[in-house]
């Protein structure tokens, strides 16, 4: 969960009750396709190989598999359309206000603010270190997959100091380390407050509060409403336009 303006963007992730909710919903989820395409093909199975009578396999079916879908299947399915009811009905259930932040970038300000563990109620808001952006740097890991291949993933570090902060709440860990540079640039332009606000859907609101942004859209003829207005096939093919120009950008410049 983030809280995303012109001055400030603050990450906080939902507290362990909400969680618990949706790992339901998603276990039974997967438990029930996955159970059923097993009964499907254990069914195939049993009717082109098992050498019994029809009779035979009618009550390998009755006392076997049955009580598998009747039980097990019609248990997840209740799981999973239960919590989704839930979810519908009565959101404030399962989605739960987070404890406190994790961290936060100030464009204002010009800090990165980490905060200590909000699942401990006394620790909940309270400053772990802040610093001014323009102290770190930022930088791609990599690390192995299951199958050795190597899995990027963004980070930024402090100078002088023992601090860092992993970037994956906004760009998970990927196949290829484009996506990380990007996001990385992406900072960089948020919090320099002498330019303006990076021109991507998720500012529009906001770009009239910032008087640096404002004035450059001023200038420039922006049309306030360019991304709100847009339809479906163009907002598609302006997106994918400037993922190509990232991926272009960003891969000649680690080369």
């Amino acid at each position: 969960m983030a809280w995303i303006n012109q001055e400030s963007i603050r990450w906080a992730t939902l507290p362990g009750s909400s969680w618990r909710w949706l790992l339901l919903k998603v276990f039974a989820k997967f438990t029930l396709i996955l159970g059923g395409v097993g009964i499907f093909l254990a069914s195939v199975a049993v009717t082109l190989l098992l050498d019994v009578s029809a009779e035979e396999k009618r009550q390998l079916f009755l006392e076997g598999f049955l009580p598998i879908v009747v039980y097990g299947g019609g248990g997840c399915a209740l799981i999973w359309g239960g919590v989704s009811l839930i979810e519908h009905l009565f959101p404030s259930w399962i989605y739960k206000a987070p404890k406190g932040p994790l961290w936060e970038f100030n464009r204002r300000t010009g800090l990165v603010t980490a905060f200590r563990n909000p699942k401990r109620k006394r620790d909940a808001g309270q400053i772990a270190w802040q610093s001014p952006f323009a102290d770190f740097d930022g930088y791609v890991h990599t690390g192995p997959t299951h199958q050795g291949l190597p899995l990027y993933y963004g980070a930024m570090v402090h100078r002088f100091r023992e601090e860092a902060l992993p970037l994956t709440d906004f760009q998970a860990a990927s196949s290829n380390d484009e996506d990380h540079k990007a996001l990385w640039n992406f900072w960089l332009q948020y919090m320099d407050s002498t330019a303006p606000l990076p021109d991507i859907p998720l500012f529009e609101p906001h770009r009239h509060k910032d008087p640096v942004t404002a004035e450059h859209d001023k200038r420039s003829g922006r049309n306030p409403r360019y991304w709100r207005d847009m339809d479906e096939a163009t907002y598609k093919q302006k997106t994918d336009e400037m993922y190509k120009r990232c991926l272009k950008v960003f891969s000649f410049a680690s080369r």
